[in-house]
């Protein structure tokens, strides 16, 4: 009989499908490489990046979906649908920025926080793979 009710609970659990997340800085990155036989490639990038106290840190990145930070009270806020799931999100911010360079600032900053010691940006539990 517990299990019916467990069930029950859990089936009414609301599930907001936009994922909210709060950085101190977004960053629009494009990044310019070329190729070895000398083409031109150009990487587009949503890099979140947090305080730390001493220096921004980057949190989390995503590949750019064209959606640019819009005014939000004193904030920014970027509404986008992620390519890969398509889950959409909604990320909060101080400010951001737009950059254009020749190497990777989110390649660059593992070097002082390692990937996988990042915060990462929120991932939804409701959502199963390929849903």
């Amino acid at each position: 009989m517990a299990w019916l009710l467990t069930l029950i609970l859990l089936a009414d659990i609301p599930r907001d499908p936009v994922l909210t997340d709060y950085v101190d800085m977004i960053e629009i990155s494009h990044v310019h490489s070329r190729s070895g036989n000398g083409e031109k490639h150009v990487n587009h990038y949503y890099i979140f990046w947090d305080w730390d106290g001493w220096n921004h840190r980057v949190v989390d990145w995503r590949h750019y979906a064209k959606q640019r930070p819009q005014r939000f009270g004193n904030q920014w806020l970027l509404r986008f649908t992620e390519e890969e799931g398509g889950q959409q999100r909604r990320i909060i911010c101080k400010y951001w920025r737009e950059t254009s360079t020749d190497y990777d600032p989110e390649l660059f900053d593992r070097q002082f926080l390692r990937e996988c010691d990042r915060r990462k940006l929120n991932f939804n539990i409701f959502v199963l793979p390929g849903e």
